[in-house]
């Protein structure tokens, strides 16, 4: 685990930390926590310019967790997060509009910690699944984060929640409360968007561009959309597909010229604009879902919901595609479809049982556990 030294450090960002948090409280814990030999630690030199300093738990620590700490639970402090361009969160005063965000996220947080969200076959390593070579933290009560960008909250805002770093390859299997699922994904959402907004009808597959595959028109679109300028989207293109900078730079034209009626959104940084509208759109659509007793979950600009349902989720998001893209353009929904849902047996998380009074060595797994909890709240290391 990693943490800072510096006093700076704990000057800010105390919007996602407990008043607790602070320069005396962290670093007198690891000092006490090293004394009793509980933890072992790395000290950087000040000024130091690459890793935090650090610390890990010693076999004496894990034990005790076992022994005192096997019912902890884990607790979003701040759902709404604000980053600033560098990406580190920033404080915010409290205003109309973020209490109004705020109000309409708390009821999808309190649906959401009813459902019973699992991944057959995946392996469970302590509180992780693992799913192949990928690691999944579960969060308990599955609560949304929306998180917005370039200190505005104007950009991004979409909601994030643990199931979303599930990989694309096994999230067919993901069940909720025991049903298998499907997934439903807007089709070209951003382009849609673009055409709506200067109320244009738009002909035909937007990413269809007679000479180029598919996939790397639709890449080239969202990197065009997303880009400051014709240079850097040009280079992010050959990046991602190999292909060369003049042929990536001939792709960005044609697809310029596809979609000239649009064509003032290319290399404009359109991209942070478009995600907080589709971000209010797929949350209207979760609502909607929940209203309708339909237990969806968000992902980016998709729901996943039982496969019975989702016929009625796709209605939902056409409704919310219409009430804030509006008609003309009909919005398209591609479903995936859903696998047999596992039949095995299913384990049952023991419920909180009453803490006894404390004693010292729960007193120091306290102080750990504050640290590690708020850590882990605020993000990796600088």
């Amino acid at each position: 685990m990693s943490y800072s030294r510096r006093k700076v450090f704990y000057s800010c960002g105390k919007r996602y930390r407990s008043p607790g948090h602070t320069y005396a409280t962290v670093l007198g814990s690891v000092e006490e926590l090293e004394q009793k030999g509980w933890i072992c630690g790395h000290r950087v030199k000040p000024n130091n310019r690459g890793w935090q300093s650090s610390f890990w738990a010693t076999p004496d620590l894990i034990q005790a967790a076992r022994e005192f700490a096997s019912d902890l639970t884990y607790d979003v402090r701040e759902p709404i997060r604000l980053k600033d361009d560098a990406d580190d969160l920033v404080d915010y005063p409290e205003t109309r509009e973020t209490l109004r965000i705020r109000r309409a996220l708390e009821p999808i947080n309190i649906y959401l910690k009813q459902l019973q969200i699992e991944l057959p076959g995946a392996v469970r390593q302590g509180r992780h699944l693992r799913a192949g070579d990928s690691y999944i933290l579960p969060t308990p009560r599955n609560g949304l984060q929306r998180i917005f960008n370039r200190g505005s909250f104007a950009c991004h805002g979409r909601a994030y929640g643990w199931w979303q770093n599930i990989p694309k390859t096994v999230r067919g299997d993901l069940t909720i409360n025991g049903e298998a699922t499907a997934e439903a994904d807007y089709t070209a959402l951003h382009a849609s968007i673009l055409y709506g907004e200067r109320d244009i009808k738009l002909h035909g597959d937007a990413y269809d561009i007679d000479n180029f595959p598919r996939d790397q028109v639709k890449l080239g679109f969202n990197i065009a959309v997303n880009a400051r300028n014709k240079r850097s989207a040009v280079g992010a293109l050959a990046d991602d597909t190999g292909m060369s900078p003049g042929s990536a730079a001939q792709l960005l034209t044609a697809i310029e010229k596809r979609h000239k009626p649009i064509g003032d959104a290319f290399c404009s940084d359109a991209g942070v604009r478009l995600m907080r509208i589709d971000s209010e759109l797929i949350l209207g659509a979760l609502r909607a879902s929940f209203d309708e007793g339909i237990s969806a979950l968000p992902v980016h600009d998709a729901l996943i919901a039982p496969s019975h349902s989702i016929d009625r989720a796709v209605e939902k998001m056409v409704e919310a595609f219409e009430n804030v893209v509006g008609r003309v353009n009909p919005c398209q929904i591609k479903i995936k479809g859903a696998k047999v849902p596992h039949t095995g047996e299913r384990g049952v998380s023991p419920r909180p049982a009453s803490l006894p009074a404390r004693r010292p060595t729960q007193r120091l797994l306290g102080r750990f556990f504050m640290i590690r909890g708020v850590m882990s709240a605020t993000g990796p290391p600088e």
